[in-house]
């Protein structure tokens, strides 16, 4: 994950927060942590404790990762989808699969919500604004239109 994440942002340093809790000096700019999973949908979770930015572009900065990661890797990636979705729920999210972004409700899901057997379902594509991410992590102005 290291080698995949300086691949996408080679001007930063990344480490798991495991090793990040070991350092005496200065973080790198991005560390993380990866979680398996109970839901058969989502098995894998990569959480950032640091990433660049300002907290307030968080959602933004989530949208650009999970872009970004389901492209690299080539899977699946999903990412908190609250204000696009059909209602004020915050059971929504947005999975990035084949280059496009769908809507999905998260709701009695075994990923959230700890229901055995319970998948994430999709409910639309959806189009949204998409900010990109730059080498260094930073969010870059001119945005992708999906």
């Amino acid at each position: 994950m290291i080698s995949a994440l300086h691949q996408c942002f080679p001007l930063l340093g990344a480490t798991t927060m495991e090793d990040a809790l070991r350092l005496e000096g200065e973080w790198p700019p991005i560390v993380f942590s990866i979680n398996q999973t109970s839901a058969a949908d989502f098995p894998v979770c990569v959480m950032f404790d640091l990433f660049p930015g300002e907290s307030e572009e968080s959602i933004s900065v989530s949208h650009a990762l999970a872009r970004r990661f389901a492209s690299f890797f080539g899977c699946r990636a999903l990412t908190d989808g609250s204000g696009l979705g059909d209602d004020s729920s915050p059971y929504w999210s947005i999975i990035w699969e084949s280059g496009q972004p769908l809507l999905a409700n998260d709701c009695d899901s075994a990923l959230f919500d700890g229901v055995e057997g319970g998948l994430v379902r999709i409910a639309r594509p959806i189009r949204y604004s998409v900010p990109d991410l730059d080498a260094a992590g930073r969010l870059v102005r001119s945005e992708s239109h999906l």
